[in-house]
């Protein structure tokens, strides 16, 4: 099974829910995994820490004095540079299982932002939802502006527009939409103090920053926040329970991203059915020397964007 697994570029756990074959049961731990930054076994938190160190140099490079691989080759000598060769795959693997994201996962890996100008930050998303053409759109359950009032309230600070808009839009439910996650009003009022006390039960050293806000609580086990001091659609830190050394970890870099995962894993399951595994297969790995180009594009793009932050 380990080598059956490895095969299919995911884990022992992920292999065994997708073989059950139970399209209700493969949503509820695909959606509980992503949440948290785990998609079909592609560990985000770790990508995109890789990313910020390795691509765009944000930390200076481990100094060694083994020799160092820098470029995966082709038997026709095509090249792609190492620093980006598992951005590219994870690429393949979540656009395999989630066909949606095809024209939007590279933005949403290197941290791009897809909001178009004069759009909202959750204009894409809401697009999705509607073509499904499904009551998942009619049964939207927003919340109040007292009851998102109520929300600033418990943190004493203003909440990010684009969870604002999130809230407007389906703060209480969805009808289908995300019912496997905790992540609704008015649970959300009780999450902050929840999310402090699982970090004490753990005897974890870690807390909470002042500016959290818990939008995501599995009792036991893990919960998923956003500062509010950073920006109108700001990254998503997750916790789980056996990350005992790096207790919180960025797991995307925008709100939108972490609906954006969710809403393609819920027209996935219900316009095709059950997920099964991916195999990389030899047109896989053609189309990864071509992402290579469109990623190092869009990273080079990220790096000018920077720049010229720095600037002003």
């Amino acid at each position: 099974m380990q080598e059956l697994a490895e095969q299919l570029g995911v884990d022992i756990h992920g292999i065994v829910h997708l073989s059950l074959g139970i399209p209700e049961i493969q949503l509820a731990e695909a959606s509980l995994s992503a949440a948290t930054g785990n998609i079909f076994s592609c560990e985000n938190g770790f990508y995109l820490k890789y990313f910020e160190e390795q691509a765009t140099q944000i930390s200076p490079p481990t100094q060694t004095k083994e020799p160092k691989v820098v470029s995966v080759y082709a038997a026709d000598g095509r090249a792609v540079p190492m620093d980006i060769f598992q951005l590219i795959f994870q690429c393949i693997l979540i656009s395999r299982h989630l066909p949606l994201l095809e024209g939007t996962i590279i933005p949403i890996l290197v941290g791009l932002s897809r909001t178009q100008s004069g759009q909202t930050h959750l204009a894409w998303e809401k697009e999705q939802l509607s073509k499904l053409n499904t009551e998942t759109i009619i049964r939207n359950v927003p919340c109040l502006p007292e009851e998102i009032i109520q929300l600033e309230q418990v943190i004493g600070a203003s909440l990010p527009a684009a969870y604002v808009e999130f809230l407007a839009w389906m703060g209480h439910s969805s009808s289908e939409f995300m019912r496997h996650l905790d992540c609704f009003y008015p649970s959300l009022i009780h999450f902050q103090q929840a999310a402090h006390d699982l970090l004490a039960k753990d005897n974890s050293l870690a807390t909470l920053p002042d500016d959290a806000f818990v939008f995501f609580f599995q009792p036991e086990q893990s919960f998923a926040f956003f500062r509010t001091s950073e920006g109108d659609n700001p990254p998503v830190y997750a916790h789980r329970q056996d990350w005992r050394h790096y207790p919180f970890r960025q797991i995307y870099y925008h709100f939108s991203d972490f609906l954006a995962i969710q809403i393609a894993l819920h027209v996935e399951h219900r316009c095709v059915g059950p997920f099964t595994p991916v195999t990389i297969t030899q047109e896989s790995m053609d189309e990864l020397f071509i992402l290579g180009a469109k990623i190092r594009n869009a990273i080079n793009q990220k790096l000018a964007l920077k720049a010229e932050q720095g600037e002003q």
